[in-house]
């Protein structure tokens, strides 16, 4: 996930409590979102990253790794991005 934010506007019910667990409850503290999200701190990371993504991922949607692909990009940094046509991908 790149944006904790919007991950917990829109996140599906059975993930809706996980990054309260991880973070705390968003509603009192957006700002520390906003801090721990990777999308906002794009401009600070220097090694090559690459990404890949189902494209049907309930939980994390493309959206998300699409955001910080495009913050990367902008930042002139080292970035691959695979997007593959099945709903969940597992690397072994």
């Amino acid at each position: 996930m790149s944006d904790e934010a919007a991950l917990a506007r829109d996140t599906n019910k059975f993930e809706s409590r996980y990054l309260d667990w991880l973070i705390g409850p968003y509603r009192e503290d957006e700002a520390l979102y906003r801090e721990r999200s990777p999308l906002f701190q794009a401009e600070r990371l220097f090694k090559p990253v690459i990404f890949f993504h189902g494209d049907e991922e309930a939980v994390v949607p493309p959206s998300q790794t699409e955001a910080i692909v495009a913050a990367l990009r902008r930042s002139g940094r080292p970035v691959g991005y695979f997007l593959y046509a099945i709903e969940v991908l597992e690397l072994a």
